[in-house]
């Protein structure tokens, strides 16, 4: 591995590694799983145990809309949503937080959006929830997040739009009560109706409320929406990001830090024996010093690249898991990439899914935005060129496009298969039998962008739960029937233009 393993980051791996092996309901041998008494203790110090049946994997741009306004109208506490920006046509979505609000006395609304995103235009974010503060000032808190990045000459002279290119707040992030909906969606139309994302609903308090303070200590950092007589105002934060940025960083470092680690509830007996599924908190912020997300996903792939992950057969066999990854926006790290491709054993099979150019967000959009999806498609002959000449096993590599007729492809993520152990160590099963063990979900595309620029969360979901297991296998096999395989030849077939090509290359450390 590239980088020591911190001690969560460890404890994640040897988690990854015997659900990976033995099933984990026996008591602990020399070099065998885990007793579930220690399983709990241990892995309670990374997130949090609940029950497969707490978690709910919503497969559609509707269903995941029907879910979040469900949520939203039966909150009697606490409603808070965070997200890149909010549609400024969502009317129907402001109608039902009013509705809310109105209904329940006690409720407290809080929203987060990004200040870049937020204030583009003259009909943006704040304008469309200016109505909600106006109506509930004393209950309602409408945050914006501004980079620290963006500062100086770049703040003055890099116009809208291209200035979000230097950090965003990207997280999504839905939490009602003890309901928390964890996503790569924004509320807008387009991601309630036709643009795929993956959503996932967890009902418990400690989860809920760990996310929740998450997106409150952001907002603390964040630019304040503030109603006046004849006006809306933004109040920036002490310190504030564009005018004292090394001072901000210092202190969001420190005000972010004690909601990094799980709090989680003490369990009784029945609730250590119920336990079967652990969510595992993430947050990146490069931009902060923050890297949380990056150092517990180093603790997935060791867990993967380790003798526990081969069948117990033969130590010469395949690896009994393959993995499956996807990004809207598919710009794997050169760490990453090198990272899955020295896994050992590497996996017996490994597909990465993405937006065909015509799913692609920025498809016929204005401006030099429309090169976008032809740069996407360079850098996926890229990789394609590169797993032939530094994989093991270039056989076991497929790369698909999402292509769905009216519908854009913003699903981001990844599923660790756990293969059934056959009698020959190297039978090959079929790679789509298995279900997952594992599975990561949120904001992160796991390219540049997330790794250094923006705000991100995610989920780290390790699972023995058989209902959710096959919930995850259906939400799997839903996105991958709408694609197809794509070979170097014909991406080369499309003829991306030399200085799309030269531009990508430039400026892949911005997307």
């Amino acid at each position: 591995m590239m980088h020591r393993l911190t001690d969560a980051a460890r404890t994640l791996s040897h988690l990854v590694r015997d659900h990976l092996s033995l099933p984990p309901t026996t008591a602990r041998q020399a070099g065998g799983p885990l007793s579930i008494p220690e399983y709990y203790q241990r892995a309670a110090s990374i997130g949090y145990w609940v029950h497969g049946s707490q978690v709910k994997v919503l497969t559609s741009p509707s269903q995941f809309y029907d879910q979040l306004k469900d949520n939203i109208r039966n909150a009697k506490r606490r409603i808070v949503l965070s997200a890149l920006y909010i549609g400024n046509g969502e009317q129907d979505l402001i109608q039902t937080l009013h509705t809310s609000l109105d209904a329940n006395p006690n409720t407290h609304l809080t929203i987060l959006v990004d200040y870049l995103r937020g204030t583009r235009g003259h009909e943006n974010s704040v304008t469309a929830l200016a109505p909600l503060l106006k109506a509930h000032p004393d209950r309602v808190r409408i945050a914006l997040y501004h980079t620290p990045e963006l500062t100086g000459w770049k703040k003055r002279w890099i116009p809208q739009r291209f200035n979000e290119t230097i950090g965003l707040l990207h997280f999504k992030l839905f939490a009602t009560d003890d309901e928390l909906i964890i996503s790569g969606a924004n509320l807008s139309h387009d991601y309630f109706t036709n643009r795929q994302d993956r959503y996932m609903q967890i009902t418990d308090p400690t989860v809920t409320s760990h996310y929740a303070r998450l997106v409150d200590r952001v907002a603390d950092l964040s630019f304040s929406v503030q109603q006046q007589p004849t006006a809306t105002t933004l109040h920036p934060p002490t310190p504030c990001p564009v005018t004292q940025p090394h001072a901000f960083r210092e202190f969001a470092n420190v005000h972010l830090s004690p909601v990094l680690t799980p709090i989680p509830a003490k369990p009784s007996p029945e609730d250590t024996a119920r336990a079967d599924t652990l969510i595992v908190p993430t947050f990146q912020a490069h931009p902060l010093g923050i890297h949380q997300d990056e150092q517990l996903m180093h603790g997935l792939w060791s867990g993967l690249s380790s003798p526990a992950s081969l069948p117990s057969t033969s130590t010469a066999s395949p690896a009994n898991w393959s993995l499956y990854f996807t990004s809207g926006y598919f710009n794997m790290t050169p760490a990453l990439f090198s990272t899955i491709f020295s896994l050992t054993p590497f996996p017996r099979a490994f597909h990465v899914l993405t937006a065909a150019p015509q799913a692609n967000g920025f498809y016929q959009s204005r401006g030099v935005s429309r090169f976008i999806p032809d740069a996407y498609s360079w850098l996926e002959e890229r990789f394609l060129r590169d797993v032939a000449r530094r994989a093991r096993d270039p056989g076991a590599v497929k790369l698909s496009e999402y292509a769905r007729n009216g519908w854009t492809f913003h699903a981001k993520g990844l599923w660790v298969v756990r293969h059934a152990e056959t009698s020959k160590g190297h039978e090959k099963v079929n790679e789509r039998d298995g279900l997952p063990v594992v599975t990561a979900i949120g904001s992160s595309n796991f390219g540049h962008r997330s790794a250094r620029r923006d705000l991100e969360a995610q989920a780290i979901v390790v699972t023995r739960n058989e209902g959710l297991q096959r919930e995850l296998k259906a939400e799997m096999d839903g996105l991958w029937r709408e694609a197809s395989e794509v070979s170097v030849g014909e991406l080369r077939e499309r003829d991306v233009h030399w200085l799309t090509k030269v531009t990508a290359w430039a400026t892949k450390n911005m997307f």
